[in-house]
């Protein structure tokens, strides 16, 4: 194992599901989020494409040996830029979670994506503006579960297309 790989819960990785990814039937799925800035100096001379793949694989080396070898799970980082870009394995975890809620769902899978789009945007937003002033509340937020939301209506009203 890397001498720096993290624990799962330690490190704080997220488990997404049983058979989110379909990597193997029945296993676990584990995510963590990295937002990072391209434009610092380190990553100036290097390509947008190398900048993902680098953060990626530092991601990769803190937790896929044990998410693997301990919790018999596949890890996906999930990487963003401060600009809103993803790197291309979050674009084919977004799109297959995007996929297999239209289907569950029975809805159109562009409307999906734009409900999930959203709702990332505000979520990194909201993480953001956590990060520069800090928690102003410390009663927990509650928020419409997805089996309350209606995809259609959110993306009509919010005039997403």
């Amino acid at each position: 194992m890397y001498q720096n790989s993290k624990s799962i819960y330690g490190g704080k990785t997220r488990h997404i599901s049983k058979k989110f990814l379909d990597y193997c039937k029945g296993q676990r799925t584990f995510c963590d989020v990295r937002v990072f800035d391209p434009s610092t100096p380190r990553l100036l001379s290097k390509s947008l494409e190398t900048a993902y793949a680098e953060q990626e694989q530092e991601k990769r080396r803190g937790y896929n040996q044990r998410v693997i070898e301990i919790e018999q799970g596949s890890f996906t980082p999930l990487v963003f830029s401060i600009y809103g870009g993803m790197s291309a394995e979050c674009k084919r975890f977004y799109a297959r979670l995007s996929m297999m809620l239209s289907e569950k769902r029975n809805e159109h899978q562009s409307t999906t994506t734009s409900w999930l789009r959203c709702r990332l945007s505000f979520s990194l937003l909201r993480s953001a503006l956590l990060c520069m002033r800090g928690s102003r509340s410390t009663r927990p937020q509650t928020y419409e579960t997805i089996h309350e939301t209606s995809f259609q209506q959110v993306v009509n009203e919010a005039h997403i297309h």
